[in-house]
């Protein structure tokens, strides 16, 4: 199509027929003439050539941050670049680089070369940067779409980039690169108290991610000071290492931990740091209503520096301290308000909690309160395995059972209770039933309960004869379930008591009771039992004496008695314990003679265990952590640990496991993060009440510069400060209110830049950005058709096209001239 930029000098067309009007005679030499004066017309008029075509425009935002050019290299990037202009011949192409800033590398044109600059653009992935300069004004037109060639390890401005694509309707499609390094080797983790006390063995542990097995040499500084260089054998996955160190003067102490192997890819995410501070002050509260309590002389004989007290005291008390132990309280007894208090404390203020319980500890004990705090249950949870239990019921057959009961006979009463005692057990339940008098003999041997019928038909047969020796049937039930393996073991004795008068060695039945792992409880049937012996049974075995003078009553009671067993709390007998604690000088742990029956809740650490029970727990809980020991202290289960040589390491093993890694002050709360080079400091101030605390004099104090500020209030009961940050370790920023006289440490680590915490492409996040901004992932190097596409119309001046056929039109004009002359 031929348009004209001066159309109107086309009106001179109009007056070249006057030509021929005026030479008539010589029309046909005229003809060449007008013509060329016509294309010179046209040649004046501007004359241009032009042509429709939609255009495709698009932008590469190559990453070129550590991640990448760690791991990747340029010619391979720059390769698969090239592919996607080559799959794509109706788009033109530019460019840009980025990684903390962005810079144009080529301007979108058809004379695309694929250039991947070298230069350095900084170490982390601001994906926001890349995304503004390619729709900045200079560029941007509603018909470009972007193409992100990355690995996805985006470490900012992830949201802000995809916001600004989605509000200018820019699609970003994703070209993965970048390769995953199984042979690094990162730490992740590295955690130790903020604040301990001078001369007490304190743990920091840290935690190393690997993509293999491998050998690796562990190097620990104090300071500039190595205080132990290790090698250690590194597993898949997480790896958790820990080391104990004390400080013997006050001060500052920065830890540097190095993880290093040969040939190591990336050496960047290989360090982290930690700073420990020490105090003269006691941080540790023990709650124990004894003042000779074993707990007090444990922590005394480890030199632990620490306040006695018989109750818990208030929350404003218990601020001031670190941890607390709670030793040889019921927990039915603790207050619904001292546990609140108790919660504030762990989770507000970052305090560590050991319950220590024991059997007397939980008796009476229902359930809820404190236990919502503990990373323990006594409730058998649906998903967890059910509790394994034994029971042997003994029944006295004697002739005292032939007598009738209101118009029943005892005996069928005795049937009777038994089969309902065992409709309340677990089909997975142990049951073994034993008949006796002079003898005794197995009606069921010990066996799954299943659905009852091998239990229940047996009993039917059962008669009432003869006379009464309980001891031997006793022993056989013993012996019995000595060979089971259960979780809990019980006898259940149904007899007035009422014994041959012969001799029977007693005194060894006892002591067999005494130290073994059953209970034997025991059901005085009539009005009047042999109380002295069954009492002297029970009391040995550690079980219960029911009475049921009513034998009519005696269903009623053997369900309760069922029922109590079925829920016991308590494991008796020798058990051995193991677990990630028990390692190193600790490995040993004597045995324990029983502990409390509970189950770990699903986010517990469980540190030692009991058998198949969870014997010493951990959580964490708000901003602290709460740890549950279930034995005593005391020496009833665990009178091999308190004579063992190392039971004060142990129990301070267990209190560091809990100390706090951070600490706040009643009312103070301190939080910090880095953000653009700078360290912003908050601080959170309450009252009393829970309400803001406005108008203080707040100060924030960077502990290893020096440096002071004042803490500007910003938002109610909120106060702000900001220091420059350090290039690499970490800091310590202790908050004092003045005004209240209370001041709490905020501790800040400094992390290697979060580009190297991780190799190979994050699928997950790509997705998220094609997703989001109707993109897609480019598997097969074509890009997809825009919704919306630019109409461009080109204009080609022809002018000179004109001008040039003028000139042959005038050449041959001349040349048709002359022709005539030379004939003549």
């Amino acid at each position: 199509m031929i348009q004209f930029s001066r159309p109107f000098l086309l009106l001179i067309l109009l007056a070249l027929p006057l030509i021929f009007l005026i030479n008539r005679h010589h029309k046909r030499s005229l003809i060449l003439r007008t013509l060329t004066l016509a294309l010179i017309v046209v040649s004046l008029a501007g004359p241009e050539s032009t042509r429709r075509f939609t255009e495709h425009r698009a932008i590469f935002l190559i990453d070129r941050s550590a991640s990448i050019t760690e791991t990747t290299d340029i010619e391979s990037v720059r390769d698969q670049i090239a592919a996607v202009v080559n799959a794509n011949p109706n788009y033109t192409f530019g460019s840009i680089s980025f990684a903390d800033t962005a810079k144009i590398t080529e301007p979108v044109s058809d004379r695309f070369s694929a250039t991947v600059t070298s230069d350095d653009l900084g170490v982390g992935t601001n994906l926001a940067t890349a995304v503004d300069l390619a729709l900045a004004d200079a560029w941007h037109d509603r018909h470009t779409q972007l193409i992100l060639v990355s690995d996805g390890r985006i470490t900012e401005g992830l949201d802000q980039g995809l916001a600004t694509a989605r509000q200018v309707s820019v699609p970003i499609c994703v070209l993965p690169v970048g390769t995953e390094i199984v042979t690094d080797l990162r730490m992740t983790k590295l955690v130790a108290p903020s604040v301990t006390t001078l001369n007490r063995p304190f743990t920091i542990s840290a935690t190393i991610v690997s993509k293999r097995d491998a050998q690796a040499t562990l190097a620990v500084y104090r300071g500039n000071e190595l205080i132990s260089a290790s090698d250690v054998a590194i597993n898949v996955g997480s790896n958790k290492l820990t080391l104990t160190d004390s400080l013997a003067s006050e001060g500052a102490y920065q830890y540097r931990i190095s993880i290093k192997q040969e040939d190591d890819p990336i050496f960047e995410n290989d360090t982290l740091t930690t700073t420990v501070h020490t105090t003269t002050l006691p941080n540790l509260l023990v709650v124990d209503p004894r003042d000779d309590a074993p707990v007090l002389s444990l922590l005394r004989a480890i030199g632990a520096a620490f306040v006695h007290k018989t109750s818990v005291p208030s929350i404003s008390e218990i601020a001031a301290y670190h941890e607390i132990v709670i030793s040889d309280v019921n927990l039915a007894d603790i207050p619904q308000q001292v546990v609140a208090d108790l919660d504030r404390f762990v989770s507000d203020l970052g305090g560590g909690l050991l319950v220590i319980e024991g059997e007397k500890d939980v008796r009476g004990y229902a359930g809820g309160g404190i236990e919502d705090m503990l990373p323990i249950s006594y409730t058998v949870p649906q998903k967890a395995r059910t509790a394994s239990m034994a029971i042997v019921f003994l029944l006295d057959r004697s002739a005292s059972m032939r007598s009738r009961a209101q118009d029943a006979a005892k005996i069928d009463i005795l049937k009777e209770a038994v089969a309902a005692s065992v409709n309340l057990l677990d089909k997975d339940a142990l049951v073994g039933v034993i008949a006796f008098n002079r003898d005794y003999q197995w009606l069921v041997p010990i066996q799954p309960v299943g659905d009852g019928s091998a239990i229940y038909d047996p009993l039917r047969s059962l008669e009432a004869t003869g006379g009464t020796d309980i001891y031997y049937p006793i022993v056989a039930a013993l012996n019995a379930l000595d060979k089971v393996s259960a979780r809990t073991k019980h006898v259940i004795l149904f007899s007035d008591g009422k014994t041959i008068d012969e001799y029977r060695d007693y005194e060894g039945l006892f002591a067999r009771l005494q130290g073994g792992d059953i209970t034997l409880s025991a059901i005085a049937i009539g009005k009047t039992p042999n109380i002295p012996l069954l009492t002297s049974l029970i009391q040995a075995g550690h079980g219960p004496l029911y009475r049921a003078v009513d034998v009519t009553n005696l269903p009623q009671v053997s369900i309760e008695a069922t029922q109590r067993l079925s829920r016991s709390r308590f494991v008796s007998g020798n058990v051995a314990v193991n677990g990630p604690l028990a390692t190193g000088e600790l490995s040993a742990i004597p045995e324990i003679r029983g502990h409390l029956l509970s189950y770990a809740k699903p986010s517990a650490d469980v540190l030692l265990w009991a058998g198949e029970d969870p014997l010493f727990a951990r959580w964490r809980m708000g901003s602290g952590q709460v740890a549950v020991l279930n034995t005593d202290l005391d020496g009833n289960w665990s009178d091999r640990w308190l004579a063992w040589e190392k039971a004060g390491l142990l129990l301070d093993t267990m209190l560091s496991s809990v100390e706090p890694i951070t600490t706040s002050s009643l009312g103070l709360t301190g939080s910090g993060r880095i953000t653009d080079g700078q360290i912003e400091v908050l601080a959170d101030a309450r009252n009393e009440e829970g309400g803001f605390a406005n108008f203080l004099d707040l100060r924030a104090h960077l502990v290893s510069t020096g440096d002071e500020r004042s803490m500007e209030q910003v938002a109610p009961g909120l106060y702000r400060a900001v220091f420059p940050a350090p290039c690499h370790g970490d800091c310590t920023i202790m908050i004092t209110d003045n005004s209240r006289h209370r001041s709490t440490l905020v501790p800040i680590s400094l992390s290697y830049p979060a580009e190297y915490a991780g190799t190979g492409i994050d699928e997950e996040t790509l997705h998220e950005i094609a997703d989001a901004t109707g993109g897609k992932i480019l598997q097969d190097e074509v890009l997809p058709q825009p919704s919306t596409a630019k109409e461009m119309v080109v204009s080609t001046d022809i002018h000179s096209h004109f001008l040039i056929a003028s000139l042959i039109l005038f050449l041959a004009d001349l040349v048709w001239r002359k022709i005539p002359l030379r004939r003549g």
